[in-house]
């Protein structure tokens, strides 16, 4: 999360994409991402630099949603809509699809 963060609070773009990267590698190829190797391959591959990570942007994003009353994994937040709870991935793309007919 931090290393996402990181990246996020200087380009979204490549963090989008490194957050894409992560999902694969844990859920497709089984990988370890808690190796501070593999997410710095990881960010270097969608051209994101992880130089001088710390954590302030994580610390920031984790009291954030705190205020908002979030307490646990996982929840999603978008547009004002607050979902809890683990759901498949065509939910997401469902939800995705209504959110994007509204903004």
């Amino acid at each position: 999360m931090a290393a996402f963060e990181w990246l996020n609070q200087t380009d979204t773009a490549v963090a989008g994409r490194f957050a894409e990267s992560v999902f694969a590698a844990y859920f497709a190829e089984g990988q370890d991402i808690e190796s501070a190797e593999l997410l710095t391959k990881l960010a270097l591959d969608v051209r994101g630099d992880l130089t001088g990570l710390t954590s302030e942007p994580l610390d920031r994003s984790e009291a954030l949603a705190r205020s908002n009353g979030v307490n646990g994994t996982s929840t999603w937040i978008a547009d004002g809509y607050w979902v809890s709870g683990l759901r498949s991935r065509e939910w997401f793309k469902e939800w995705a699809a209504v959110l994007g007919s509204t903004v």
